[in-house]
Formats: structure tokens, sequence, C-alpha cells
């Protein structure tokens, strides 16, 4: 079952309650105090994680007011508060306004520990004095006691700010999160964002307010805290040396502070960029098909690299200015001594260890707090307030209203519809109907007809109350059932896909397979109506998509109006005809309109409705339209076929019953995320090492990470042993001061090298990383998309690249700056106290054993976080294709809870990351804090043979050692975690690829010169399907030929044109052109060389993405096709740009530009998918004219669902489960007693045959001719 939408599917499509955990508590409630105070809740979770792999169902839950659900009403509650008021709109003031008690709660913890912080400080400095004094013992014996407790206390409460910091921030994003999707739902179709532009603002922009949420409170407890220490600094040092300190501290202030404003412009040009990055992926992958057709992957390769290589430009310099302030960080203590002690030393005050360690502690809580946490904060709320600006302008959008102001409820009773001069307009300068006149009666049936873009499918939606109303009144009697012409199918069984979440009716379930032509297709699967399909219905054929599509809307017993949108386009003629006569059974007595370009139809309609260019030509019955002198009517004549007619294809067809087929594109359907399991792999290491620059630049940069810390440790002892010569004269001797000025500037050199080069290696990894995943997705085979969803492709380009190119690079360089500052303390404390060293022993085990206890857990926690993710990703992509449709049956508030219970999920494992984070955190302090204890024991015991600059240097080191320890231990985790991301990245580099793009023989430039193809034994089946999807087919193609092919719905029409281009590999000799085998020609030639109109028509492909045509070749293929007129009328001509999925575009009209694009090339084979499907028939015979015109010279392959357009062509092919059954001229075919091809042209009723045997019998006469 698809691990995407396993849980959606379970509960959103089959009427159960969503499974919300509210009846379960979470971990943290209910617990001791003690429990609590020491996160021994986490206990069970941990002990779990060691036996064994967590999952997702081992995940605590969240508390509740982390839940989506619980979190969005608050946050949009403050927000519509502030739209009632007139207030301006703001995310942040809604934010603060929704959680000021939780903001409060975090405020006073971190208020807490940063005054016992300053406590700590002040009794160092006691008790230093005390043993350089040697004063009174007792004294001395109460205040390292108060120190001890000192450190026990911070090491607990340090814990608990993060905790509660963490979830402050996780409940900001979760608000904004769920808000977005809610707000997406009511968007008007044609304004609604981009999937890639909310993907985006879901996995990027969003964590912003996370990162903001965890550090913002310093905004105002750092200044607090900086002014107390800075008072207490100058009690200890003076007014001079004092603001000498401060002075350096507070430089950097506005420094960082220029850097931040550099950052926020950066950071809002990365996010530009990448919103256009995503989309431009996004669009690809949606028609990657077509893309691998046209072989244009290299020229949307470029394009999206252009791009990002913009995006990794200012991410460089990005990077490069974090590391300027990561180093500074580093080098920032050393500077600030050396300016203290440079200031006692000019104002000749001597160098004292009981003044100067506890002043370099306080200075480095002020270091900390102002040089770390403040300049955070505002970096992240800097970032956060850009992506603020994103968020309020999806929530300020305006919304689709449901009140019933633009469309009233009529208070007739027998009318159904009633539309008098009704204008509509898709946004404020686009008018799509004008002055629309009609009025149905309840049980009235109405047909829709135009040529492309004239309106029918706006039409529908204006009823829907999907597009802007300009003028005239619209009214409507009754609920709507709607199925669009595009079917939207959800990744969930054919059972849930038609139910959609409404009770389940035997009977009226039956009655609906029957009326859509599915019981026959059910009875094929194996698990029946429990067969679950793939992401946009990959595993089943494009009728069977329409079909089940139309079954979602005919199951609605309570719907009164059905809207039904081309639904019988996918369709071939004999099973459309069924459909179309069922559907009208089965909808007796309730009112329909049917968007149909299948004229015939029109005579068994109440009332004909046609429209142009978006004006009303026609409304009436089609008695009254045969009667008159309208142009149409003799289209339409031509289709005329009388019920008694009717009745006598019925019995016709009793004879020849419907043999449905297995979907050609039957494979399996979407596979579970991979997911690695224990620890990351040594070669994801050394392949990541690599792509940093080699071996030896990450030697290099070993080399320079060491010897930065070598400096710094070297400099404080020798700084401890300047500060006890007792004799001033000595002390103040300047050898001292240019021997410490020149050890400080090596320290800011080195530190300064190592970081920038770290970050740059680092950068450029990631940048590598895409560009190879990139070019594998390109190149990847067809079922690698036929089984994974989009949202989890894009989630390694959004959420893991973003890990991997903006959190690894500062963790893994703080991990590796820790250990240095690890060993290096522990070489002091050797020196200094090395007897303290003993209790290193049973520490460094309780460290370990925590670690790998934590690693255990926190490792797979990590994983599930991010294969959580991207059902979060898939749904909204799935949920913002069909808005009109769960608008319409009234189901956003299912699918909020469905993306609730996904965020939820997602919220869960981010949840138990902190629990675990904080759990081996907590442990790992009260071990270092006894380690501080076994040192500060060790200098009251020894301190008639120790100085107090020996103790105070060891201690001060010990204290920075407290929190340094358990950071560095989960800071290599969180590494370990990260790094996952490169693993599942890495994984995207190393796909299976499609063959070689090189000729493996020597082939002719011009080939294929003259367009012959030849079948020979062809078989194809799909590795997990055992059932050909082909068989044996054989046949010649001559050169210049014009073939139709032609079979039931899932017969292998499609699959055979895929054969063509390579997407599905076969038999080496299988197929020929020009005599060449196939499998020889690489890709890319013999992809360039087939021109296709194909049957998906939603990618946003560029006419002339090479550039090798004028604009001039343009606009003559456009004419020849008649789109000129339409394209001129554009404002931005041909430099337009096409929505998402050609949204500012009909289906027909896409579908016409596929014409042009085949136009351009100028192939020698033309194959055209269902070219004609979704046009109606005047356009249609444009397009067979322009064929037999402009490619006369080309060997033509059609798939036509419309007999009548290959009634002329030299052969027809027909399929019958996978297998080439009749292959002649169609007037042979048709000169048959029985035959396929005769039983799908009697389908059209005896006129339609009639009609079609002349056209045919023509054709064959003037070619023999």
């Amino acid at each position: 079952m698809n691990s995407d939408f396993a849980t959606s599917s379970a509960y959103l499509l089959t009427n159960d309650s969503v499974p919300v955990e509210e009846s379960k508590k979470s971990p943290s409630e209910n617990v001791s105090k003690v429990s609590y105070v020491l996160f021994s809740w986490v206990n069970p979770l941990i002990k779990l994680g060691k036996k064994k792999p967590l999952e997702q169902v081992d995940m605590p839950v969240s508390p509740k007011n982390l839940m989506a659900k619980d979190s969005c009403e608050r946050f949009l509650e403050a927000w519509e508060d502030r739209i009632r008021k007139k207030k301006k709109p703001s995310v942040f003031k809604a934010l603060a306004t929704a959680f000021w008690k939780e903001h409060a709660l975090v405020g006073l913890l971190t208020f807490t520990e940063a005054m016992l912080n300053i406590l700590s400080g002040v009794v160092f400095n006691l008790f230093l004095e005390n043993i350089e004094k040697r004063g009174d013992e007792m004294e001395r014996y109460y205040l390292v006691s108060g120190l001890i407790l000192l450190m026990f206390s911070l090491a607990t409460i340090h814990h608990h700010v993060f905790y509660h910091n963490n979830l402050f921030g996780m409940l900001a994003k979760n608000a904004v999160t769920a808000a977005l999707y809610k707000k997406s739902l009511k968007l008007r179709i044609g304004q609604q964002s981009s999937t890639g532009k909310l993907v985006n603002l879901m996995s990027n922009d969003v964590q912003k307010f996370e990162d903001c949420g965890r550090f913002v409170q310093y905004l105002y407890i750092s200044p607090i805290q900086t002014l107390i220490c800075f008072g207490y600094l100058m009690h200890l040092l003076g007014w001079q040396s004092a603001v000498a300190g401060m002075a350096v501290l507070l430089s950097v202030i506005p420094i960082q502070g220029m850097l931040s404003k550099k950052l926020s412009n950066l950071r809002t040009r990365i996010i530009g960029h990448r919103d256009t990055r995503i989309r431009y992926l996004s669009d690809v992958l949606n028609g990657i098909q077509i893309l691998k057709c046209y072989a244009w992957h290299y020229a949307f390769k470029d394009h999206i690299m252009n791009v990002r290589n913009k995006e990794m430009k200012a991410t460089i310099s990005s990077g490069l200015i974090t590391s300027f302030n990561d180093s500074f960080y580093a080098w920032s203590s050393a500077l600030l001594v050396f300016c203290v002690c440079g200031t006692r030393f000019y104002i000749g005050e001597p160098i004292e260890a009981a003044v100067l360690f506890p002043s370099i502690a306080l200075f480095n809580i002020i270091k900390l707090t102002m040089c770390l946490f403040f300049p955070i904060a505002v970096q992240f709320t800097a970032e956060a307030a850009v992506s603020a600006k994103r968020v309020e302008e999806i929530l300020l959008q305006e919304e689709v209203k449901k009140d019933l102001k633009q469309i009233e409820c009529l208070e007739t009773e027998d009318v159904a519809i009633s539309m008098d001069d009704a204008t509509f307009t898709w946004n404020e300068d686009t008018l799509c109907l004008e002055d629309i006149k009609m009025e149905l009666k309840k049980g009235e049936l109405c047909a829709i007809i135009g040529k492309f873009g004239s309106g029918k499918s706006s039409l529908l939606l204006s009823l829907m109350n999907e597009l802007t109303r300009v003028k005239g009144d619209v009214k409507v009697n009754g609920k709507i059932s709607y199925a669009s012409q595009q079917p939207w199918i959800l990744p969930a069984t054919i059972k849930d896909n038609i139910l959609f979440g409404r009770e389940y009716n035997e009977e009226r379930f039956k009655q609906v397979l029957k009326a859509s032509a599915l019981e026959s297709d059910i009875k094929l699967f194996s698990q029946g109506v429990d067969t679950m399909l793939g992401e946009r219905g990959y595993n089943v054929s494009g009728g069977q998509k329409a079909r089940i599509s139309l079954a979602r809307a005919l199951y609605d017993e309570e719907a009164d109006i059905f809207l039904l949108d081309d639904v019988l386009s996918a369709l071939d003629n004999k099973v459309g005809n069924q459909v179309f006569h069922k559907v009208k059974e089965l909808l007796q007595g309730k009112t329909c309109l049917i968007v149909s370009h299948q004229l015939h139809i029109a005579r068994f309609c109440d009332k004909l409705m046609v429209l142009d260019n978006g004006r009303q030509e026609y409304f009436g019955s089609y008695n009254d339209l045969m009667n008159s002198e309208n142009k149409l009517s003799d289209i339409l004549k031509k289709f005329d076929a009388k019920e008694e007619q009717v009745k006598e294809e019925k019995k016709e067809d009793k004879g020849v019953e419907e043999k449905p087929q297995l979907s050609e594109d039957a494979i399996e359907v979407i596979s579970g995320e991979d997911r690695q399991v224990g620890s990351i792999s040594f070669s994801t290491y050394k392949s990541f090492f690599k792509k940093c620059g080699g071996y030896l630049i990450c030697f290099f940069i070993m080399f320079l990470m060491v010897a930065g810390q070598v400096a710094i440790i070297t400099t404080d002892k020798w700084l401890s042993n300047w500060a006890e010569i007792k004799d001033k004269d000595k002390q103040l001797d300047m050898k001292h001061f240019y021997t410490y000025l020149i050890r400080t500037v090596i320290i800011i050199l080195l530190c300064t090298t190592r970081a920038l080069t770290f970050y740059y290696a680092v950068i450029m990894a990631a940048a590598k990383i895409f560009s190879e995943m990139l070019s594998s997705i390109l190149r990847a085979p067809m079922s690698f998309f036929q089984t994974n969803p989009q949202g989890r492709i894009l989630n390694r380009f959004t959420k893991d690249q973003s890990f991997v190119e903006e959190t690894l690079p500062w963790t893994l360089f703080d991990v590796i700056q820790c250990i240095c500052i690890d060993v290096g303390i522990i070489a002091i404390t050797a020196m200094t106290f090395p007897m303290a060293l003993l209790t290193l022993i049973p520490i460094v085990w309780i460290s370990i054993y925590y670690r790998n206890a934590y690693v255990a857990s926190s490792r797979e926690i990590k994983r599930l976080d991010a294969i959580s993710r991207s059902p979060i990703y898939s749904f909204l992509s799935t949920s913002l294709s069909g808005l009109a449709t769960i608008r319409t049956m009234k189901k956003e508030e299912e699918f909020n809870q469905a993306f609730y219970f996904k965020q939820d999920q997602n919220t869960n494992c981010n949840f138990a990351f902190q629990m675990v984070s904080r759990w081996l955190g907590i442990r790992l302090d009260l071990a270092a804090s006894f380690l501080f204890t076994a040192a500060a024991v060790m200098s009251i015991l020894l301190i008639d043979s120790m100085d107090a600059g020996s103790i105070g240097l060891g201690l001060a080191y010990m204290m920075e050692l407290i929190n340094l320890i358990q950071w560095t231990v989960r800071q290599i985790s969180e590494v370990e975690n990260l790094m996952t991301s490169v693993e599942r990245t890495i994984t995207y580099t190393e796909l299976e690829s499609e063959a070689s793009e090189e000729n493996s023989i020597s082939i002719p430039s011009d080939w294929p010169s003259k367009g012959k193809i030849e079948f020979n034994n062809l078989t194809l089946r799909y590795p997990s399907n055992p059932n050909p999807i082909l068989s044996n087919i054989s046949c010649l193609i001559n050169s210049g030929e014009k073939v139709g092919l032609v079979g039931r719905t899932g017969a292998g029409k499609s699959s055979l044109m895929t054969t063509l281009f390579r997407l599905v590999e076969t038999d080496e000799n299988s197929i020929l052109i020009d005599d060449i085998p196939i499998s020889k020609v690489g890709l890319m030639k013999l992809r360039s060389s087939i021109s296709i109109i194909p049957q998906d028509r939603s990618l946003r492909f560029n006419l002339n993405p090479f550039n090798e045509f004028t604009d001039e070749d343009i606009w003559k293929a456009l004419e020849i096709v008649g789109l000129k007129n339409s394209v001129q009328k554009l404002s931005e001509k041909l430099e337009t740009e096409i929505q998402e999925n050609g949204a500012n575009f009909s289906v027909g009209e896409r579908q016409l530009f596929c014409l042009v694009r085949a136009l351009l090339r100028n192939s020698n084979i033309l194959l055209m998918d269902e070219a004609t499907a979704s046009i109606d028939p005047a356009t249609t015979e444009c397009i067979q004219k322009c064929i037999q015109e402009q490619f006369k010279h080309a060997t033509v392959l059609t798939i036509a669902h419309r007999l009548p357009t290959i009634m002329d062509y030299d052969r027809v092919l027909v399929l019958e489960k996978g297998q080439l059954v009749e292959a002649d001229h169609p007037f042979n075919l048709l000169s048959k007693d029985t035959g396929y091809f005769k039983d799908l042209v009697k389908a059209l009723g005896p006129e339609g045959e009639k009609s079609m045997l002349a056209i045919a019998k023509e054709s064959f006469l003037n070619k023999k001719v």
C-alpha cells in the first residue's frame, strides 16, 4: 500500500473518524515531578529504540497544543481577529497573540537560567579570591558547595529551557503550516499559488518560524543579562578594563547587524530562486514522460541549473558570512581577553587570577548570549520576517466564497439552474464567459458543446462558484456533484476513490459500477475494488481513470445536479456510447450538464448549449437546432442517430460483449519510501567527503581545525602562567604583551581560515549532489516515476537538500570544533587536576553508553521524520489538483483533517527527537557536573600545592565542559541524523538509468530518412506484472503511411507508443525503424527523431527550448493549427508565462501547442496519442487536414478514439488484449462480415456506420487511383 497515503486512504476515504490521537496522552503528561525534571519519562522510548528500529507507530503522541488542528485554530483566530479589527495583517503579531502563554513560560525559564549563570560567575570570583588570599576555610567550603549546586542546577534547567523553546518553535511552525494548507483549499482555481511555491513554503519557510521561536526570547533576555554582567565586571576589573572588553563584544553587534541584514537580503534571493527552481522541477516531474519523448531533458536541466546557479551564488555568500560569524565566536574570547589584559597592562594594574578567570567566565556568558544567541535570534527573526511576508501573501489572497452571495438559491421548485446575462472572469483582466442565459428544469439533460477554449469547462466551474461573477444573476437549486475533465485520482483503492468518504451503499455502488462500465474491469483486477491506484492513477488506463472519476460523481445519491466535464473523451466510441446511455438512465429525474465533443449524444439530450469564445451561440432543444439553418446543425446531422437505431444497436451489441482490458500501465503501484536502518554507511561519508574536494582538502581543513585549537589552549595556559608572576615589574614586561598579541593574531587567522575553507567545501559538495541528483532523476526510467510520488521526489530536492547545504555545514563544523575544544579541556584538566581524571573514566563510559542508546533512537526518529514529510507534500500536490472536486463535494473539512493527521505524524517524530535529545543532554551534563565536583574538591584538598591561576584556569574550563560534553555528543548524533539527508540525496544520484544516449552502431545522420517502422514479435511485460501487456505483435508500417491504432480501453495502444520511444525496453530486434533496430540507436537520437502529440497535456513546455526556430517559424506554425489569433490576443504574446499545468489555456489549446511543436520539428515519424479526444469536431477536422498537408511525407501513427479521424488513413491496426488482431485499410475491415474494427464502428449506429463506410471507401478508391 502507498506509504505516503496509507493513512489518509484508510480513514479520509472510508468515512471513518480521523484518528487524531486525542484519546492518547502525551508521555510528558501525568508523570512525577522528579521524572519530569530528569526526563525519565523518555526511558520507555529509549529502551524500545535499543531493542528494534523504531517505526512510526512507536512515536509518542505530542502534547495537545502542538497538534495541527489546535495550533492552527488558535493562530487563525488571532489572525482573523486582526483582519476584522482592520489592523495591519501580521503573521508575527497573530502568533504572539495566539501563543502568549507558551512564550511567557519560555521567557521565564530563559531568564531564570540567565540569572543562575551570572550567579555562578559571582560565586566563582568569591571562591578564587578566598583561595588566592587563603581566606576562611568554612567560607571556602560554602562557596565550593554553592558553586557545585549551581552547576547541577544549570545542567538541569538548561535542558528544560531548550525543551520548551523548541516546543514553542514547533508550535509556531505547525500553526502556520496547517493554516497554509487550509487556505490553499479556499483559493480560487487559477489564482492559487503553484504547487512548487507552496511546497517550498511548507518545507523551508515554515522552518524559519520554528527557528525563530526557539531563539526569539533572547532578543530581550540577552540585553538584560549583558547589562547585569557588565555591572559586576566593572566591580571586578574597574571601568577601564570592563569597557575595553565590552567594547570588543559590543562592536561586533553592529557588524553582525549589517551581516544579518545582508543575510536577510541573500535569504530573500535564495527563496525566490528556490521557488522558481522547485516550480520548474515540479513541472518537469508532472510531464516527465513527454520530456523524455522529446529528448528535452538536457534543455530543461540547463533551465533548472541556470536558476540553481543563481541560488547557489547567494547560498555561498550566505555560507561565507555564516562562517565568519562562527569563526568570530571561536577567536573572540582570545581578542576579548587580550583587550582586557592589554588595558590593565596599559594602566599598570596587575593581572590577577582571582579577577581574570571569573571575568573571562562572565565575558563568556555575554559572548554566548550577545554574540551567539542574540545574533541568531536577530538572524532567524529577520529570515522569519521574510517568510512571514510570503505567508501573508497567501493568507490575504481572495477566497472562494460559499455563502451563496454569488450564487443564490432558486425558490421555483421545478427549475434547477437559471443564468441571466451572467458574465464571469478568471481574474480581473480576462473575461471567460459573457452574457450567458439559460434555464434548466429539474430532470433535464443538457449537452454543452463548442470548440476548444470556448468556455465549456468554465461554465461548469461558474455553477460551482469557482469563478468571479462580474454581472448578471446565477441561481442554483440543489446539491451539485462534479466530474472533472482531467480525471482526479487519489492514491487509494478504487472503492475508496468512488466512495470518497461517503457511506457505503451496496446497491448504489453496483449501479454506479454498471453505469460507468467498470464491472468487467473490476473483475480483471486480482484485488477487485480494493485494488490500490498509484499517484494520478498511473496503474490504470486513461479510460479507466475517466470512468472511476465519473463513478465518484455518480455515487452521490443526494446530489440534484450533475456536472460532467468531457468524461467521455478518453473512451472509445463503443464504451463511450454505452456509458452515456447508462448514465442517462441512472440519472433519471436528476439535472445533468455534460460537456462533450461526441456530437451524436446531443440527439438524446433535452437541451443543448453551444459556446464560442466565451459567448453563448445557442441554447435550446436539439430539434429546434436541427430545424434551423444554423451551420452547426449540418455537423450534427452527420452524427444523428434515432432512438430506434440505438435500440437496434443495443441488440447487435449483445453478440459482441465488451471485453475490458487490464491496464496497459498495470505495474507496481507506489512503492514504500526507501528507508535505511542502522548506522549511516561508511560509503555515504566517503562519498560526501570526496565531493568536498577530495581527501587532501579534508586533511588540510582538519589540520587548520587542530592547529587553531592548539593555539587557543596554549595561549590560555601561557596566560595562566603570566597571571601567576608575582613580581609586578616582571609581569608588566612588554615582551609578555607582544607575545600575547602575536598569539592572538595567529588564533584569529587560523580560526577564520578554517571556517571559510570548511563552509565553502561543504556547500560545494551540496551543489555537486544536487547537480548529480538532477541528472540522475532526468535519466531515470519511467518505472521510477510511476512508483514514486512527486511529493517524495520533491522532498529530496527541497527539505533534504536544504539540510545538506544549509544545516549540515554549520553542524559538522561545530562538531569538529567542539571535539577539539573537549580534547583541549581534558588536556588542561590533566595538567591542572590529574587526580580528577580518575572520574573521567566512568564519565566517558556513561557518555558512550547514553550516546549509543540515544543514537539508536534518534537516528531512526530522524529517518522517520524525513519520511513522514513526504506525505505532507504529496497530499498538498494531490489536493491542489482536485480543488474543484473537493469543494463541490464539500470535503474540505475531511481533507483538512487528513492533512492535520499527516502533519501530526511528522510532529510526533519531531517531538520524539526533542524528548530523546533532552534525555541525553541532561544525563551528560549531570555526569560532567560530577567531573566538575571532583575538580572543585581537588582544588580545596590540594590548595597548598596549587596556585589560584591554575585552579582558575582548570575550573573555568571545567565549567565550560558541563554544557559542552552533551552538546558535542548531541551534535555528533545530529551530524549522523543530518547525514540521513545526505544518504537520501546520494541515493538519488545513483538511481538506475535508462539505456545509453549514444548509438551502439553507426547511424546515418539523416536517420530516419524514410520513416519505415517494423515490429517483429514484439512482447512487452513489466517486471512486477507477469502478464504481457503486448504479445507477439508483428507488422510493417511503410514509409509515409498514415496508420490508425484502435482498440478498446486498456488494449495496449499507448504501451505500443512507449516502446517506440524506449520508455520501456523490449527485446533487442523487436522494433526496427528504417531497418535499424532502435535498441542500437542512442536515446537522444531516437527520441529527437520522432515527434509526438501526447495524451498527457499537463507539462508547461516551451515551443522552442533550444532556440532553434525563429519567431517567424513559430507564428507560421501557430497559424496553421489555428492558434495565432489566440496567442496574439495575449498581452505578452510569445513571451506569455504559462501557468502551472497550463492552467491559463484550455485542454484543447494545450494539445494544439503539442501539434505546433511537432510542426516545428518536422520529423519523418509522427505519433499521436489520443490527440483529438478533448477537441471539438471542427478543430479535429482542421488537425487532420494539417496532418495530411504538413506531414504528407511522414509516417503517422495515431491512437484514435474518434473513428472518423482515421477513416481516410492507409491502414488501421486493431489491438485486443495486447495482441494485434486486425490490420488493413479501413474499407477492407468494414467490408468483412464480422471483425473487431467493424464492431467498434457499429457502436456509432447504422447512420454513423454508413457514414464511416463512405469515407473509408472514398479513401480506398482514391489510393487505388
